[in-house]
């Protein structure tokens, strides 16, 4: 058994975490978790799964279940315990029974991907068909920003972790120099400071939808161009990459020239340096 804590967060976080679930889960293994909200639907991962979403429960046990279970079961070495590392990839200590305690943020990439492109249902699935429609027979290209939380997100002694537009602006002249040969899909959390900034694209559309169409939306493109986001991270895994998938070398830590996860690079990924 799995007893997982999960750390909430995002989407592209909680793709992370249940991936690496996945990586080190038995077969036929159950896994008691919280706050996976609806991603384990999107995902298929139900399979037995015990979660709970309960805000009460999710308070006693960060307070009181687990400290004591950490200090019960994992110091003396009877269950199992996995814990995030500042290198970037995980600890783990072996314990006696069957039980594993997980508790971090897994944030790497990893060697296999066992997770899946999302569900959606047909309701959800038309408005994307209808976008995709506008590309005809253009090759399609992603590019997702965010902005709003990232504007004065602190990292170290620096305040904002957000992409300035010049980034976007090299990667599209480099990668995809004659842009009326492609169709782009703004997408992120931002669509007024996209659709202003990006004008002088031919063709684009900018993205109406939810997270979840989003991302479906992002996997039926042939390349994109990255956020330092892990919505953007999983988008550009599910792509088909047939065009260059270009992300920002450093991810987080652009400003301080440290990768920030430590290994959230992927191999699939063309790397572009970010100037401030």
């Amino acid at each position: 058994m799995i007893v997982f804590f999960a750390p909430g967060g995002r989407i592209g976080n909680l793709f992370f975490q249940l991936q690496f679930i996945a990586s080190i889960r038995k077969p036929g293994e159950w896994i008691v978790a919280t706050q996976l909200r609806d991603v384990p639907e999107r995902l298929g991962f139900t399979r037995r799964l015990i979660r709970s979403e309960n805000k009460l429960l999710i308070n006693l046990i960060d307070h009181l279940f687990y400290p004591l279970i950490y200090q019960l079961f994992v110091k003396t070495r009877l269950i199992h315990f996995y814990g995030d590392d500042p290198n970037g990839t995980f600890r783990h200590r072996k314990g006696l029974l069957p039980i594993a305690l997980v508790s971090g943020y897994f944030q790497f990439a990893p060697r296999q991907v066992m997770l899946t492109v999302p569900r959606l249902e047909n309701h959800e699935l038309n408005p994307v068909t209808q976008l995709l429609d506008q590309a005809a027979s253009l090759p399609k290209v992603f590019i997702h920003v965010r902005r709003t939380d990232y504007l004065q997100h602190r990292l170290g002694n620096q305040v904002g972790i957000d992409l300035p537009f010049a980034f976007y602006e090299r990667v599209l002249r480099r990668y995809f120099g004659e842009l009326q040969r492609y169709h782009f899909f703004l997408i992120g959390d931002d669509p007024k400071w996209a659709e202003r900034m990006f004008r002088f694209l031919p063709n684009r559309t900018v993205s109406p939808l939810g997270p979840w169409q989003d991302l479906y939306l992002m996997s039926c493109c042939d390349g994109g161009i990255l956020s330092n986001s892990t919505f953007a991270w999983w988008g550009a895994n599910f792509c088909q990459k047939k065009l260059p998938v270009v992300a920002p070398r450093f991810w987080l830590g652009w400003k301080q020239r440290q990768w920030v996860p430590a290994k959230i690079g992927a191999s699939w990924m063309v790397f572009e340096d970010v100037e401030a």
